[in-house]
Formats: C-alpha cells, structure tokens, sequence
C-alpha cells in the first residue's frame, strides 16, 4: 500500500480572508483525516506545477469533519475523477484507475457470472458502493446481489460474493485490509483473481467471521465453483478478447 499523506500536504493554502481557511488548516494538521494513496504518489504542488491540484485537496480538507471518522455522506462530497474512493472503518483509502488487463478481466467475469446467475440475483459491476455500515464504503471490481439492490443508489444488503481482480495500486489491501473488511461485513465468498501471468483465482469461503482458502487455481485449471451458485470459471480465458 502507498504512503499516507495528511490532508493538504504540498498542496494550495486557503486565502487568509477566506473563512473555511482556519479549519483547512486545522485538518491538514489533523492525524484523524488522512488520505491514503495506494499509487504511492505525493500530491503535486500546484504553486509549482500550475495546476488545479491544490485546490483539489484543499477542496478535500474542506469536506472533511473536524475530527472524528469519515462516512458513506463525507465520501458524496470528493471529486468524481477517475480515482476510487473507499472508506475502512472511518479511514479514507484512494486508488488510481485501473490498466486495462484489469477492465478485460472484470467484464469477462461479469459476462460469465450473469448468464449463469439464478433468478433473484443479478451481478454489478465498478464503480458501485458497499455500504455495510456508515464509516464503511466499499468499492469491488464485481459483486453478486438480490435482485432487489437495482433500484437502490447503493448496496447496503450483505453481497453473495465479492471479486477483486488484484492490479500493482491495489494488491496489498485486496489482500489485506479489503479481506478482513468483507469478512467483518459477513461476506459468504471472496474471489482474488490476479491477472498476472500465469493467471490465479483464490477462492474463500467464510466461516466463523474468517476467511478459508477454499480453492486456488491457475492459468487453464477449472475452477468448479459452487457459491453462490454453480459455475466454471479458468483463470485464463478471462484475458481472452
């Protein structure tokens, strides 16, 4: 995972006569509000650069509470720029978009995962939220739902299966901290898919609020799965085009 920047670090100071500039600073200051960029890039100086940057986190600072946790409402308030916003336990987390072997690899997913669904269940894709309490916001490449959760502006009912597909910005809290955020939100299945070559598939099942390696396959092995609802899936043929 990236380095932790605090709120504002290298980034645009507020005008003095500006009435929010006190609390901006207050919160650059703050260890409560972080931002964590898992792309391990320091914020550009826009006194430098001549960009929009500072604004940007500034903006950011601005939104923030005065101490305290972030929630789901906090999160409405950021950019819509490309970068993924999550939220663990109160704890902002910032990637960057993802390559393309990565969209490749969810959409073949998502094309094999929804001809094979059952009735009652449907399958989303990114950019989607999970809810599962307000200090938590997750964001999973695909995830299998009730059919029910169409109509809502995010899922708040616990996913039958979540899939992250693991890219160089991601992979430590896809194997870290994203894991035990989806095992603390009761999450019944977890597949890892890397799509480095030779491509991997882990499968997890939970039981008693833990994880268990349930099936780990590669490259043109077949993956039999059977949560949430029968289907083959071979590591390989999901970079197929």
């Amino acid at each position: 995972m990236g380095e932790t920047v605090a709120v504002g670090e290298g980034g645009f100071e507020p005008p003095a006569s500006c009435p929010q500039s006190r609390r901006a600073t207050k919160l650059r200051h703050s260890p409560a509000n972080r931002l964590t960029g898992t792309d391990g890039m320091r914020r550009p100086d826009p006194r430098s650069s001549g960009t929009a940057s500072g604004f940007y986190t500034w903006a950011m600072a601005l939104a923030m509470p005065a101490g305290g946790r972030l929630t789901y409402e906090d999160l409405q308030r950021f950019p819509d720029d490309g970068r993924r916003y999550e939220l663990m336990d109160g704890t902002l987390v910032v990637t960057p978009a993802p390559g393309v072997p990565h969209q490749v690899v969810v959409g073949a997913l998502y094309r094999i995962l929804f001809a094979a669904r059952p009735i009652g269940t449907t399958v989303l894709l990114a950019p989607v939220d999970f809810v599962p309490d307000p200090a938590t916001v997750l964001e999973p490449d695909v995830l299998v739902v009730d059919a029910e959760e169409i109509d809502q502006a995010r899922v708040t009912r616990t996913p039958h299966l979540v899939i992250e597909v693991l890219s160089p910005s991601t992979r430590a809290q896809d194997l870290g901290s994203k894991l035990l955020a989806y095992a603390a939100a009761g999450v019944p299945a977890y597949w890892i898919i890397d799509p480095e070559r030779p491509m991997t598939l882990q499968a997890f099942h939970l039981e008693e609020a833990e994880y268990h390696l349930v099936a780990r396959v590669a490259s043109e092995e077949r993956f039999e799965a059977v949560d949430p609802f029968p289907v083959t899936i071979v590591p390989e043929a999901l970079l197929e085009v």
